[in-house]
Order: C-alpha cells, then sequence, then structure tokens
C-alpha cells in the first residue's frame, strides 16, 4: 500500500480473530442474544429485534462480544462487511458466519473500523475472494490484511474527524427521507384520491401514457458500492425507500461492460417490479443522479408519453398508498415467493389523468418545494463526497 504510515498486517493489531457460535436462531429468551449477518443494517443493529441461541457454556463464553470488536461477513453476498460492536447486551454472542476480530491496545477500534470502510481495505478484500475457492474470506486471510498504522494520537484523531462525517451524512439521509411524504399531501390537496373517487369510472390504463417500459439487468456484482468514478447497479433500496438514493448500488467488475440502455438519468420514474408484498411497486422520481449508474433487472422505467402526462404528476400518483394497494393486489408469484408485476400488468394499471395544465401546475408546485430544500440535497451530496475524500486522505496520511 502506498502511505506514508507504517503498515501492518491485522495479525499484528488483533488480540484474536475468531470464529463464531454454530447454533439456531431462537425467538425464546434464553439470555444469550445471536448476532448474525442479517442483523446488521445500514451499519447498525436493533438488539431489541437480534434472536437468541442455545449452546455449550464454553463456547458462549468464547464468543461472547464486547465493546470495541469489528465483526466480519465472511461468505455469501455480505463478505467482508464489518461492524463496530458498540454497547453490546451483557450476554451476546456471534455467528459462525462471522469472523470477530479483537484490536490490540496498539491500535484505536473506531480507527480500525473506519479503514474497513475504505478503498483501501476493499481492494485487499477483493484480490483475497477472487482468488479463494468459495469466494469468501477466512480468519487467515483476513489476518492478512494490511492497515496503515500512524500514531495512536493520530488514530484517534482521525476517529474522531470520520465520525463527525459520518454522523452528518446520515442526519442528511434522514431529512431526506422525509422529503417523500410533502408530495403526496400536495396531490392529494390538489386533486384528492382518485382511487375510490368520482372520478375512478374515468381512469385510463397506464399504457394510454407510456410508450415504453424498460428493464434493467443484474449481472455479478462487488459486494461493495461503487465509487464515483466506476459503474454500479443499483439496488433495490435505491428505489422503496421513497427518494432516489444513488449510493444503494453495488460496483460492477472491472471487466465487465455495463448494458447499454440501462444507466439512469434526471427526469427518469423509476419502478420496483418485485419484492415484498409491502414494498413491490415502489417508485421514485430521479430528481438528479451521478452517471453510470444502471438498473438492475428487478427494476422497470416507465418511459411516458410527454404530450398527455407530466413524469412527476405520474409517479406521485402511482405513490400513493391507494394506489400502491392496487399494484401490490395485482403483483403475483408463486407460493412463498416475492410478489412480481409484469409489464403487460402493470398496463393496465388504472390511473387519473386531469387535464395537462393542472398536471403542470402540480409539477411547478412540487419543483418549487423540491427547491425549498435543496440545500439539503446539496449538502447530503456534499456531505458524501467529504466523506469519501476524508477517508482517503485518512489513510494517505494527508488529513
Amino acid at each position: 500500500m502506498n502511505a506514508p504510515f507504517p503498515v501492518r498486517r491485522l495479525s499484528d493489531l488483533a488480540r484474536s480473530i475468531d470464529y463464531g457460535v454454530t447454533a439456531s436462531a431462537s425467538d425464546d429468551d434464553s439470555g444469550t442474544k445471536f448476532l448474525r449477518i442479517t442483523d446488521i443494517q445500514d451499519g447498525a443493529v436493533d438488539w431489541d429485534a437480534v434472536p437468541f441461541c442455545e449452546a455449550p457454556p464454553a463456547k458462549l463464553r468464547s464468543a461472547r462480544l464486547s465493546d470495541g470488536d469489528i465483526v466480519f461477513a465472511r461468505t455469501g453476498a455480505t463478505t467482508g462487511k464489518s461492524f463496530l460492536i458498540r454497547s453490546p447486551p451483557d450476554e451476546a454472542v456471534f455467528a459462525s458466519y462471522l469472523i470477530r476480530v479483537r484490536p490490540s491496545a496498539s491500535v484505536d477500534p473506531a480507527y480500525l473500523a473506519h479503514f474497513f470502510q475504505s478503498r483501501g481495505y476493499w481492494s485487499q478484500i477483493q484480490r483475497k475472494t477472487q482468488g479463494a475457492a468459495q469466494g469468501g474470506v477466512n480468519a487467515t486471510s483476513l489476518s492478512e490484511v494490511e492497515v496503515p498504522l500512524p500514531p495512536m494520537d493520530e488514530q484517534r484523531r482521525i476517529a474522531t474527524i470520520l465520525d463527525t462525517a459520518d454522523a452528518l451524512r446520515r442526519k442528511r439521509k434522514r431529512a431526506l427521507e422525509l422529503l417523500d411524504t410533502l408530495t403526496p399531501s400536495l396531490f392529494l390537496d390538489m386533486f384528492g384520491d382518485p382511487v375510490g373517487s368520482d372520478v375512478e369510472a374515468a381512469l385510463l390504463p397506464l399504457d394510454n401514457v407510456v410508450c415504453d417500459i424498460e428493464s434493467g439487468w443484474s449481472p455479478t456484482c462487488l459486494d461493495r458500492a461503487a465509487f464515483d468514478d466506476e459503474p454500479g447497479v443499483l439496488k433495490l433500496s435505491a428505489v422503496t425507500a421513497g427518494e432516489f438514493s444513488g449510493a444503494d448500488n453495488k460496483a460492477l467488475p472491472a471487466d465487465l461492460a455495463p448494458k447499454p440502455g440501462t444507466e439512469v438519468a434526471a427526469g427518469d420514474i423509476l419502478f420496483c417490479r418485485k419484492n415484498t408484498k409491502d414494498l413491490v411497486g415502489s417508485s421514485v422520481y430521479v430528481w438528479q443522479t451521478r452517471s453510470r449508474l444502471h438498473m438492475s433487472d428487478l427494476i422497470f422505467r416507465l418511459v411516458v408519453k410527454r404530450d398527455g402526462i407530466e413524469p412527476i404528476f405520474l409517479q406521485a400518483q402511482i405513490a400513493l398508498p391507494s394506489q400502491r394497494r392496487k399494484i401490490s393486489d395485482m403483483a403475483g408469484g408463486a407460493a412463498g415467493s416475492m410478489p412480481n408485476i409484469s409489464k403487460a400488468r402493470l398496463r393496465e394499471l388504472k390511473i387519473f389523468v386531469p387535464d395537462l395544465s393542472a398536471q403542470k401546475k402540480f409539477a411547478k408546485a412540487v419543483r418549487e418545494q423540491r427547491a425549498a430544500h435543496r440545500s439539503i440535497l446539496e449538502a447530503s451530496l456534499g456531505t458524501d463526497v467529504l466523506f469519501t475524500s476524508l477517508q482517503h486522505r485518512a489513510f494517505s496520511g494527508q488529513l
């Protein structure tokens, strides 16, 4: 690694690198929480939702989690994903598909945890998983990861800066999530709810106002988000949160060219065609996006006839709770599988199409509403860029 700091192997910085408990999760309160890969979501753990387990007392003692431990996913789609344990329950252990690194006194756990989110770390994990028979990492390969190691005071300074930047980034993301409650209210104020209203008999099939419904693709991607200069394929979470989130993507391997016609652009309407019953039919209007982000094959793009309907108006309507329920009822699927809606069924969806001038008035009001919150959007993008820049500078000795 090209860094002015001395480089040490993780094995030199860890008191132990261990595997977890092989056990079955249970809802019965046995007193021992059982942390699994799936319990780590969006950089957090809801300990109240974590199940319990039973195992021999000696194994429970050896796998007990402590403040400052770092756990890693060692196999599957999340290989290399890590999480810093903070204030765990008194009795909590980790599952066998996780690896625990217990940092030694020579390294600050928060500094180490931030390094495990950096490009320098992920490039090493990518090389190791490409050479592994099962595509995962084990304790031995993880112990060989090289870490730039400044003096302890500098580690703590870097961790504090990155903690602050990350907290700001998460607050901006939360503010953006609240924006999706504003447009539905405006729609209902201007038009009412078309489902179950007097105008329902005059609704038109979606097919009347779209000229195409385009599909994405789903190549085998890397298990990390794409950096700004890399192509990425959107995850469903980019569409299901009510606001387009280009950061929710997976990086495309360098040797795989993107599929033409799948890149997302500002002004697109993206639609989730397959998900849980609650999330199938989620949609977003793409206000802005960076280049080189592509739809997955679980996402549709609705290409509208602009002489008949305003894209902002259409997306706001199909996002109404009443329309979402109709879409969910239209989705099919085998028992036990996620509901899926076909293009043919989606084209049958009945929508309210008022005079185009009324639609344009609505779209104008939404744009003005968005402009009032643009500072939040810009701040959010700025904090993402800032955080990425700070990460690079921190671990290359330039912070």
